[in-house]
């Protein structure tokens, strides 16, 4: 049976980020009613035939008091993503709500959240990534803020979502009480944007190109002309493609500082410009045998389509055919999400269902619910989670179970994990987290650690397959000593399969899946956003949604299970709705090949002063930029397409400042916003993040402080969720294992045999 088998959802939404959270729950058992008229539910985007997948749609406007108070009263929970301005919200008020339904979860989705100077804002998914500086950041093929094709801030407000619903029905199995949670658009984006600031944290400048960040992290045109995604992440990789290449000479130059740390510019260029020259030099399909055979990271970049047939993707159970009363039969992407004691499933096609028809009946439940305005308490407190993570994705789903209310406890080496230092990235996603260091290949030290999993609800790892039980807290060794954990794998490619044991990071995923393909634009050669890491953060935050759901399951049948998700899959929801077969399909809407934008109404334009973004591509308001512009109006303009009327538009929007042009668009009717540049360096002073309760400022001593961000999703009324800074390392060793019921005289000669590291000092 499904995690969420008994959970009624009423999907009061129009956008794609909450068509993704109710599809995450629809997907695990949940019967999900989809409602509303503003949007012909059945129209042809293909995303929608999959986000939209199992459940029911019937034709019920929030106007109508008596069917929605009906469905009300018999669901567990609604979401909505209807704009703060938007006068439907008087009938979604909260309080109004739990008189008629005092267990009822409700989650909304805003584009900026409810609070600050640009709440007031519409749902525009482009707009917000506008705003948050996401085109300047993004490296590309020519100078200027460059358009990212990929829905981050859609899929990043969903995942978000679905893990506060879960953790929120987690929450109402103890206190018998439903809750207010929002998150926004605003949030989604930031979760790609893991930022740290304060005296503590350096501040490095990534030098990142439109191919890669780094020689051996880069993407490289081969002599057949397919390109290859190198993902070489550390030193023994380096060294194991360089000798592959015939260059390992090369690096023993100082210059080039082991191919990792270049001494300069100049020596970082030349070292590209060798690899480059190298790779050039033999097909795709030669050097691909040649780095699997020396366990070199490396896909063969490929469209979407090839991903389609990618063995490992098939493994992955990621090919899924039904029949939609739309486009008919198909294939789309299946389950992203594994649990090995409640599955989920794929209910079937959208389908519509007229109110007469609606079955509702009332839950059979052993208890009453209460009526709570406001949480007093996070969802996850008193929930103690084992985190064996390293760089982004695994990291990224401790913090967000942190920020949850749940006391994650970082496992690390003596060493620490691999991206552990000063960089606001570490900073930034392994907060709010206990540290502890053990030596598992110290057989004491391997006895102390499971003794301290023993006490955990979960544990989370992102490393290849059998690594944990190598560590001796994994598969049946990890049931052995705690049968009710939620034992949650990401990796790289899957958790078995043809890939499943190959070295794997992000921009492989982003080769394997069509990504790079797609972030060129139409006609370009690949490109590869380094910043954004699209498939780790999506699946450090998704692996965080399948924990919850563990945990939810686990609280109601006291059973743990393990659950995986992985990179792989993670690349199926960042294609629009792509990753799809059938009969009339069109190519998928990408940039044009300056990577300015879909079209002459949707893109970036550059002004005298910087660049905004205008999005006009509905009929009503292409033609009013047409008429406010001065710019023949031409019937046989192709409204999803670039042409002449956008060279036009380029030559009028650099004549002029970017604040004329947003006022005199915005008068006219027209969607339009800045492209902000340099938000990283200014986002702890932002108005709008501040106003939401974003900023977290930690005090670290002798005049020191960490600010971070937090309150990726409110629980309203809760408290602030960041209790900890950053760790150093082991820094609570000592009182992790006391927690787990060791005795000072245990620790101590722990200790003594370097079975553990204890560490008193925080880092700063």
């Amino acid at each position: 049976m499904p995690a969420l088998d008994d959970i009624i959802v009423i999907d009061a939404s129009q956008g794609k980020a909450a068509a993704l959270c109710s599809m995450l729950l629809a997907d695990n058992g949940a019967r999900v009613i989809k409602i509303g008229q503003s949007r012909d539910h059945m129209d042809s985007d293909p995303e929608f035939s999959i986000l939209d997948r199992g459940k029911e749609f019937c034709a019920v406007s929030l106007e109508e008091r008596d069917k929605l108070a009906k469905l009300i009263s018999h669901a567990d929970v609604l979401i909505d993503d209807l704009d703060v301005p938007d006068d439907r919200r008087k009938y979604l008020d909260f309080e109004d709500l739990i008189l008629l339904n005092p267990g009822l979860v409700h989650c909304s989705i805003t584009p900026f959240g409810t609070a600050g100077p640009i709440r007031m804002e519409s749902h525009m998914p482009d707009l917000v990534k506008a705003r948050m500086g996401i085109f300047h950041s993004a490296p590309g093929f020519r100078d200027g803020h460059i358009y990212v094709v990929h829905p981050i801030v859609e899929v990043g407000a969903g995942i978000l979502a679905a893990q506060g619903v879960v953790a929120a029905l987690f929450s109402r199995l103890a206190t018998l009480s439903g809750q207010k949670l929002e998150t926004s658009l605003m949030a989604g984006a930031l979760l790609f944007m893991p930022l740290a600031g304060g005296t503590s944290v350096s501040q490095q400048t990534r030098n990142s190109t439109a191919v890669g960040g780094a020689p051996f992290y880069s993407v490289y045109e081969c002599s057949d002309g397919k390109w290859i995604q190198l993902g070489c992440i550390h030193l023994g990789f380096i060294d194991q493609a360089s000798s592959v290449m015939g260059i390992a000479d090369v690096l023993m130059d100082p210059k080039y500082g082991d191919g990792r740390t270049p001494a300069d510019d100049s020596a970082r260029d030349e070292l590209f410009e060798i690899v480059k020259n190298v790779m050039k030099s033999d097909t795709s399909v030669e050097w691909a045998r040649r780095f699997e055979e020396a366990d070199v990271p490396f896909a063969i970049v490929a469209s979407v389509s090839e991903a389609m047939e990618n063995a490992q993707v098939i493994h992955n159970g990621l090919i899924h055919e039904l029949n939609d009363p739309v486009l008919g039969q198909m294939i789309q992407y299946g389950l992203t999400l594994q649990l090995s004691g409640t599955p989920g499933h794929i209910k079937g096609p959208r389908k519509e269902v007229e109110w007469h028809d609606l079955e509702l009946s009332s839950q059979q439940r052993d208890y009453v619910f209460t009526p709570t305005l406001l949480a007093t308490e996070l969802p996850l407190e008193g929930v103690k989670i084992g985190d064996i993570t390293n760089v982004i994705a695994g990291p990224v789903a401790g913090r967000l179970l942190a920020d949850l209310g749940a006391d994650v406890l970082k496992i690390e080496s003596f060493t620490g994990d691999f991206s552990r230092g000063p960089s606001a990235i570490f900073r930034s996603l392994n907060s709010n987290k206990r540290s502890i260091s053990i030596d598992t290949k110290n057989p004491d030290g391997r006895d102390a650690l499971q003794r301290m999993v023993a006490e955990c609800d979960a544990l989370v790892a992102n490393l290849r397959p059998g690594a944990t039980e190598r560590m001796g807290v994994g598969g049946q060794q990890l049931r052995k000593i705690n049968p009710s954990i939620v034992e949650t794998h990401v990796t790289a490619f899957g958790w078995d399969g043809p890939l499943s044991n190959r070295p794997g990071v992000d921009p492989l995923a982003q080769a394997y899946m069509g990504l790079q393909d797609a972030q060129g634009g139409e006609g370009s050669q690949p490109s590869y956003l380094s910043h954004l890491a699209p498939c780790d953060f999506s699946g450090g935050a998704l692996a965080a949604f399948g924990t919850v759901l563990g945990l939810y399951v686990k609280k109601k049948t006291g059973k743990g299970q393990k659950i995986d998700t992985n990179l792989l899959n993670m690349g199926t929801l960042m294609v629009n709705g792509d990753f799809a077969s059938f009969e009339g399909k069109e190519p998928r809407r990408l940039s044009d090949s300056g990577q300015y934008g879909l079209s002459d109404f949707r893109r970036l334009y550059k002004t005298s002063d910087g660049w905004i973004f205008v999005s006009a591509e509905g009929n009503d308001k292409y033609l009013r930029l047409l008429e406010a512009m001065s710019v023949r109006n031409d019937s046989c303009i192709d409204l999803k397409r670039h042409s002449c009327i956008g060279r036009e538009l380029e030559n009028e929007f650099v004549e002029r400042d970017s604040e004329y042009w947003l006022k005199f668009l915005s008068s006219n009717g027209i969607s339009v916003a800045p492209s902000v540049e340099y938000f990283g360096l200014r986002i702890f002073q932002d108005s709008q993040v501040v106003a939401n309760g974003m900023v977290c400022r930690k005090e670290l001593g002798e005049e020191k402080e960490l600010l971070l961000i937090q309150r990726f999703i409110d629980f309203v009324g809760s408290r602030d969720p960041v209790v900890y800074p950053t760790p150093s390392l082991g820094e609570h060793t000592v009182e992790i294992l006391v927690e787990s019921g060791l005795g000072m005289d245990r620790i101590k000669y722990l200790k003594d045999v370097g079975a553990i590291k204890v560490c008193d000092e925080q880092e700063g």
